[in-house]
């Protein structure tokens, strides 16, 4: 579910995705966040925006992705605890 909504957002941080709302009750709104945070950044930076807006992409993509199916708590639980407690620690 979290990689799905992941993918969604990616979609805010590209400009060639700007004519596709995709717009759910929270997804659309944080999507809606991103785009205009994105706007804001390059208004302000255009420069140097495009490599954070990159390293948030990579990382929307790699967070909480794996290519297993969990099937119980119990399998995903080992998977999940170090990406929450890295997130917590932050």
């Amino acid at each position: 579910m979290a990689q799905h909504e992941h993918d969604i957002l990616r979609q805010a941080l590209d400009l060639n995705h700007d004519g596709n709302p995709d717009t759910g009750r929270t997804v659309g709104v944080k999507k809606q966040f991103l785009r205009s945070a994105r706007n804001d950044m390059l208004a302000l930076d255009p420069v140097g925006t495009p490599g954070l807006l990159s390293t948030l992409d990579r990382y929307l993509n790699e967070y909480d992705s794996s290519q297993e199916d969990f099937l119980t708590i119990e399998d995903y639980l080992p998977y999940r605890i170090p990406n929450a407690g890295y997130r917590y620690a932050i």
